[in-house]
């Protein structure tokens, strides 16, 4: 093997197709709380112990309610509760 041009691969490139895997056998995201939830820790920044939660992506994230920090993100546990499906 001689020398690489710019645009050469030594190695062969091989194009894989992904499928779309499980989207359709996973249960729907639960919805989120409309009502401030009471976070863990009280807000780093103002001090407020409320919170509101937003989704991105699959992560619930809580948010301060009075000044919008990050505060973090909800484990499944901590959602569950939220949900009432765990005392």
């Amino acid at each position: 093997m001689g020398r690489v041009t710019p645009g050469q691969h030594r190695l062969p490139i091989r194009l894989v197709t992904v499928e779309a895997r499980g989207r359709r056998d996973r249960p729907a995201l639960p919805p989120l709380p409309t009502t401030p939830v009471r976070m863990r820790t009280p807000c780093h920044t103002c001090g407020s112990p409320d919170g509101r939660v937003t989704r991105k992506a699959s992560q619930a994230v809580v948010r301060c309610a009075s000044c919008d920090a990050y505060a973090y993100c909800a484990p499944r546990l901590e959602q569950l509760q939220w949900w009432g499906q765990v005392r």
